[in-house]
Formats: structure tokens, C-alpha cells, sequence
């Protein structure tokens, strides 16, 4: 025998139904009013190839730009995104380091939600292992939705000499079919 529901139960339905969605509106408006910017790095290059969050890049002091005070000049950049829905704000600072000094900072950065950049610069490693650590937003000045991906180490072993290439003086050219001998000079 099927009954119908009284005019109570369905009232208290109704009730349940709607306080339901109004607490779902309110966790809905909640997640909304919580959007944050992310700041996060895809990673570190050194002279265009991809070197951090792997083990230790082996490179040849062969690949350097150049060589100077036994240190070799490479180019370094990062990659940097703003995941999050909305901008940064205020503006951040990067700070790259090599075996815990700083060796290049970047101020004033923003992001716009959404947006990607990427930052190049010049870093001079010696022979043997350089310990490189980025930080976006390394003084905390914005607040994220997520604090823990603003970091990234790169291990660098360098390997050969950075001095620089001292290259002998040329001997001096022959003519052909003359002879050459050394004439010895005496002082009286």
C-alpha cells in the first residue's frame, strides 16, 4: 500500500534540502574569498639545458662562455608561474645562491595570475661541485595557497680547469730556401 507523506515530513525534507544548499553556497563562498596567487619555479637552466631537481649535472668547463680567474661564465636562467587565480601582490624578490651566497637577486618581481617568465643571468662556477639554491619570493611577502614550491636546488659538478688559455707566441715563419742559423753574441 503506498501512502503519501505528510504535510510535516515533507516540510522538514523541504528544510533539510535547503539548509544543505545554503551550506554548500557558504564552503562555495569560502574557497572563493581564499583565492590565492602560487608562486612556483619549473626549474633551473645552465646554458639551455634543464639541471635541478635531478642528480648532480656533470658539465665540462669546455661549455663555459668564456674563462677568467680560474672561473668559468655560464648562462643560467629560471623559469617562475603564477599558478594561482589572482596576482601577486606586493611585490617579491628572487635570490639565487651558490654554495650559500648570494650570486644574483631579482626585486620588484609580479605575476599576473596565470603568467609565466623566466629570468637569465651570467654565474661563474669553479672546477668541482657548485651547490645552487633558488628562492621565488624568498622573503615571504606574498601570501600563497601554497608555501612549500617556492624552491629549487640545482648541484652543478664542474669538471676540467677554468684558468685561462695562455697560448704560446707563434715561431717566427720561414722563408723557403734560406737558411737560418743563430748568431751568438759576445759582450767584451
Amino acid at each position: 500500500m503506498h501512502t503519501r507523506p505528510t504535510t510535516a515530513v515533507a516540510q522538514l525534507a523541504l528544510g533539510a534540502m535547503l539548509c544543505w544548499n545554503l551550506t554548500a553556497a557558504a564552503q562555495t563562498d569560502t574557497i572563493v574569498s581564499n583565492v590565492k596567487p602560487d608562486v612556483t619555479t619549473h626549474g633551473i637552466t645552465l646554458n639551455g639545458s634543464f639541471i635541478s631537481g635531478g642528480p648532480v649535472a656533470t658539465v665540462p668547463a669546455s661549455q663555459a662562455k668564456s674563462m677568467a680567474n680560474g672561473q668559468c661564465r655560464f648562462e643560467m636562467a629560471y623559469h617562475m608561474t603564477n599558478k594561482g587565480e589572482v596576482a601577486t601582490s606586493p611585490s617579491f624578490r628572487n635570490r639565487m645562491l651558490r654554495n650559500g651566497a648570494v650570486v644574483v637577486q631579482h626585486p620588484n618581481q609580479t605575476l599576473d595570475a596565470k603568467e609565466s617568465e623566466v629570468k637569465t643571468f651570467d654565474v661563474y662556477l669553479q672546477s668541482g661541485l657548485n651547490d645552487f639554491g633558488l628562492y621565488l619570493d624568498s622573503e615571504n611577502q606574498v601570501a600563497e595557497s601554497d608555501e612549500t614550491n617556492n624552491f629549487r636546488v640545482a648541484k652543478i659538478n664542474l669538471t676540467g680547469s677554468c684558468l685561462d688559455k695562455v697560448v704560446a707566441p707563434a715561431a717566427p715563419a720561414r722563408k723557403p730556401g734560406i737558411e737560418h742559423e743563430d748568431i751568438g753574441i759576445r759582450r767584451r
